[in-house]
C-alpha cells in the first residue's frame, strides 16, 4: 500500500462499524454503492459511516507510516551485521542514531493523508551517506 484510496477509506468505515461483515463496495467519484450481503448485521448508515471517517484514516495514515518506515528499516538492516566495515565509529553511530528517528517517527509525527492519499505530516530523517 503506498497510497491510501477511497475505497479503503470507506471499506474501513464499513469493517469498523460492522466487523467481519460480507459486502461489495464500488466508488465512481462521489457514487458509492455497497451491495450488502451479511443478513446478520444491517448495513451502516451514511451517519454511522461520516462519524467514524476521521479516526480510519487516521488509522490508516499511521499503517502507511509504518509500512514505509518498517521498508526503510529492512534497507539498512545489513548495517548492523556484525562484520559490517564502518569506515568510523561516527559513521556507525550516524546509522544507530537514523534508525532511531525512524522508530521514533509515530510518536514523533502529526500523520494525516492528502487529497491524494499520500501521507503528510511526516519529517523523514535523513540518510547518512
Amino acid at each position: 500500500m503506498n497510497t491510501i484510496t477511497e475505497i479503503d477509506i470507506y471499506g474501513g468505515c464499513i469493517n469498523k462499524l460492522r466487523p467481519n461483515s460480507q459486502y461489495s463496495l464500488y466508488i465512481n467519484g462521489d457514487n458509492k454503492t455497497i451491495t450488502w450481503y451479511d443478513t446478520g448485521q444491517d448495513q451502516p448508515t451514511t451517519d454511522e459511516i461520516s462519524s467514524v471517517r476521521s479516526t480510519v484514516i487516521s488509522e490508516l495514515a499511521c499503517k502507511l507510516l509504518r509500512e514505509q518506515r518498517n521498508e526503510k528499516l529492512l534497507s539498512t538492516d545489513f548495517y548492523f551485521v556484525n562484520d559490517f566495515p564502518h569506515k568510523t565509529d561516527d559513521k556507525k553511530n550516524e546509522w544507530i542514531i537514523y534508525r532511531q528517528e525512524l522508530r521514533d517517527l509515530l510518536e514523533n509525527s502529526s500523520v494525516s493523508l492528502d487529497e491524494y492519499g499520500d501521507i503528510t505530516g511526516v519529517v523523514w530523517p535523513v540518510k547518512p551517506t
